[in-house]
């Protein structure tokens, strides 16, 4: 007579097996790491995006960051952990903010949690380069001051003499003209948030 096994001894050597297969591709995020703005300046806040495909349908749900020095340390977390996940690869992402950081290069590093519980340790991810000649989060604000003021339209009219792309790309004719300049005025009149 030929034995049978049971539903339960099945389902847990394909749990054992799933767990050990996919945790060599899926960690770190195998769609990286990506940062907006793609040039930050000292004055603008980040977005950090982690993505890729998840083993299962558990995906993270929440996220942290805290910045030591230069080196900005992100934890990825699945909070609470459901009772039981399906095998199925699941797209992902998580949104991680950052206030603006001084100008220099950090480094990104990772670590994926369940609950409290260190799942994976802290990865290397990629690096990011904030700096002061990026254009800061409020186009008018010329000088990375954080305030609109006089030294802005000096540091415009500096910038358009020169041809910059920063004064040439104001509005979107590709030529530096009048217009470039009307449009920074606008912008400046309008304020920043």
């Amino acid at each position: 007579m030929r034995s049978v096994p049971s539903i339960a001894v099945v389902l847990s050597a394909l749990t054992l097996a799933a767990s050990s297969a996919h945790a060599q591709w899926w960690w770190p995020p195998t769609g990286g790491m990506t940062v907006d703005p793609t040039c930050p300046h000292p004055t603008s806040p980040l977005t950090l995006r982690f993505s890729g495909q998840w083993p299962d349908t558990c995906i993270p749900n929440l996220a942290r960051a805290d910045v030591v020095g230069n080196v900005v340390n992100v934890r990825i977390i699945l909070d609470p952990v459901p009772p039981f996940c399906l095998f199925v690869l699941t797209p992902w992402s998580m949104d991680v903010s950052l206030d603006p950081l001084p100008a220099g290069r950090y480094d990104v590093f990772a670590a994926y949690y369940e609950g409290q519980t260190q799942v994976f340790p802290l990865t290397l991810v990629g690096t990011i380069t904030v700096d002061s000649s990026c254009p800061s989060a409020c186009y008018p604000d010329c000088d990375g001051s954080g305030t609109l003021d006089i030294f802005d339209f000096l540091c415009f009219q500096n910038s358009f003499v020169l041809g910059e792309p920063y004064a040439c790309d104001c509005d979107p004719d590709p030529a530096c003209d009048i217009f470039d300049f009307l449009c920074f005025q606008n912008a400046f009149v309008s304020g920043c948030p």
